[in-house]
């Protein structure tokens, strides 16, 4: 992400199913100082790339800004989705991204290739759907 923060991997806890909660928690590294706060983006979306569920915030439940993030630290961030009482079965996919405060985000590359919507896929959620 941009030229100073590396996303070195997630967790995922809790349901799929409707109503639910769903907690993601990122695990950055900052190799460089960050002279702004960035949000933090998690979005669930659909097989059509509709938004499902979404979470935003200042990492760390608001408490390690990202200007705050020193060189080489690694920042445990839980960003918790609750997912519609209508949600479909089928499978969803999860991304993740860091933006600006004007909202623009910040670049993101995968094994040297951009991601032109400058969001990260971090892979698939299975949606168990109405019972």
């Amino acid at each position: 992400f941009g030229d100073a923060v590396q996303l070195l991997g997630y967790d995922l806890a809790g349901g799929a199913s409707p109503g639910e909660e769903l907690t993601v928690t990122l695990y950055w590294r900052a190799y460089a100082p960050l002279d702004a706060s960035y949000a933090v983006f998690v979005h669930l979306m659909d097989g059509t790339d509709e938004l499902v569920a979404q979470a935003d915030g200042i990492p760390a439940d608001w408490l390690r800004p990202t200007t705050t993030w020193r060189e080489g630290e690694v920042i445990a961030d839980r960003h918790t989705l609750t997912l519609p009482p209508e949600l479909a079965e089928g499978t969803y996919r999860l991304y993740v991204g860091l933006y600006e405060p004007e909202g623009q985000r910040l670049p993101v590359a995968v094994r040297g290739a951009s991601s032109l919507d400058r969001r990260l896929r971090l892979g698939f959620v299975r949606g168990k759907g109405s019972e």
